[in-house]
């Protein structure tokens, strides 16, 4: 184990024992609190709510930790870009001052940094790093360490072990040729969930995606103790406790909602309770961390960033303006549906003035769209297993990771043997692999659409 490594494995045992400042006590006390969530992606709009609601979660009556698992930054946001992820750094010093705080290495880690300083910048605001990717160009010497394991006052012992996804084409390029990542099933199965197995909470940390984490849970072995499997990358959320005594779960994105957990030793994780919070429905925010972003905005954002676009009737998050962009691009088009792909859009956005720097946090990637026929009995399929997994409510066998917004006309009566119109984002059809992985569908005479632009409808609508 590499000095890092040998440091942040100490750190994470003398951080536990750590009294949360803020106390809030209920019963029955469980052995171990978790607040789990993932893919915050720099998403500045809720984050001092976040912040807030994670601190009320706090306990005093047993021990709670706060598990960041990837993706912390977004490269995309051009105030994280200008301010070096100021406003992130401060919200990891803000938790870690009620509770111990562990970060996983998602692919947009290294959108602002190279790996060692995001890791190195992480540390030094108060976490713990976590993570299986190594540096080929020393070789292969850990970044973090590859597990973190402590044990509570009363003696309960905790492991977390991380997994990090695979394709190197979603990292930045910059720093691909620093990064030795293994496959993620064989990873899980042989190394992580090997490092956990004996602990009385065994956690393990996946940033890949529903679909790995789906296959790290097939192929694990049958007797083998029970785990709870914090899945991120997607933007999903859901909570699924699995008969075998494994629990799933995926907490959410962009500082929008959160999981606690709290963790009995001695029963399995499938018994352990799950409450997801949702940052819209905070109060409060933390006064420190909404100053701070107040002037990252006033220091770096342009008067061509502050320019106003329109205005909105209404505050929308991710989910609700991605199906409204969705929708507007099926008027536009006079499709009979349209299909964005879920990962294309980002902080959702505000009532009231939209700028052009709200427009920039929403639309992570702009880009064209396509037309394409469908038969009306794929289409069905369509709408029913590759669109709208917006949160919990999608049942667990029906979820595919990556999926589309989809808007439809009303009026359109879908019969089996006709063809549709349909409208797509281009990206989810660009490749064979890409359009099994969203589409699942077989669609003909895909053709660009000349003249269209995400950002350019998504203005045009926001300014009538």
């Amino acid at each position: 184990m590499s000095m890092l490594s040998r440091r942040t494995t100490l750190a994470a045992s003398t951080l536990l024992l750590a009294t949360p400042k803020l106390l809030r006590a209920s019963t029955p006390a469980p052995d171990l609190r978790m607040i789990l969530l993932g893919d915050l992606h720099s998403g500045y709009r809720r984050t001092a709510r976040l912040a807030a609601a994670i601190q009320s979660e706090c306990r005093v009556d047993s021990p709670t930790v706060i598990i960041i698992n990837g993706d912390l930054l977004e490269g995309g946001n051009d105030l994280a870009r200008r301010s070096g992820g100021e406003a992130d750094f401060a919200l990891i010093r803000s938790l870690a001052r009620h509770a111990p705080v562990y970060v996983t290495i998602g692919n947009h880690d290294c959108d602002l940094f190279s790996l060692h300083e995001f890791i190195q910048k992480t540390e030094a605001a108060g976490a713990t790093v976590i993570s299986d990717i190594t540096n080929p160009l020393y070789a292969d010497t850990p970044y973090a360490a590859r597990l973190c394991r402590f044990r509570t006052p009363k003696g309960i012992t905790v492991s977390l072990s991380a997994v990090a996804t695979d394709e190197k084409a979603l990292y930045e390029k910059a720093s691909r040729e620093t990064m030795t990542i293994p496959e993620c099933t064989t990873y899980a199965n042989q190394i992580a969930y090997p490092l956990i197995s004996d602990a009385d909470i065994p956690v393990l940390l996946v940033h890949a995606g529903f679909v790995a984490d789906r296959n790290i849970l097939a192929t694990s072995q049958k007797d083998i103790k029970p785990f709870l499997l914090h899945g991120s990358h997607d933007h999903l959320r859901f909570t699924h406790a699995m008969q075998d005594g494994r629990m799933h779960l995926q907490s959410g994105a962009w500082t929008q909602s959160f999981q606690v957990v709290d963790a009995f030793a001695g029963r399995p994780p499938s018994e352990w309770t799950v409450r997801d919070i949702l940052t819209d429905h905070v109060p409060h925010e933390d006064p420190e961390l909404a100053n701070i972003i107040a002037r990252i905005r006033k220091d770096h954002l342009s008067a061509n960033d502050m320019k106003i676009i329109g205005k909105l009737p209404r505050d929308m998050n991710t989910d609700q303006a991605g199906l409204w962009a969705t929708e507007q691009i099926r008027l536009t088009t006079r499709a009979d549906a349209a299909f964005i792909g879920h990962t294309t859009f980002g902080d959702g956005l505000p009532a009231g003035a939209i700028t052009s720097w709200d427009i920039d946090s929403f639309l992570r990637f702009d880009g064209g769209m396509s037309s394409a026929h469908i038969r009306g009995d794929a289409l069905t399929r369509l709408l029913h297993n590759r669109c709208n997994q917006l949160d919990g409510s999608t049942p667990y066998d029906h979820r595919t990771g990556d999926y589309l917004y989809a808007s439809i006309n009303p009026q359109t009566d879908i019969h089996p043997d006709k063809k549709y119109t349909i409208a797509i984002s281009s990206f989810p059809v660009s490749t064979q692999s890409r359009m099994n992985a969203y589409v699942g569908e077989n669609l003909e005479n895909i053709t660009p659409i000349p003249g269209i632009k995400l950002r350019d409808q998504i203005e045009k609508h926001i300014s009538l």
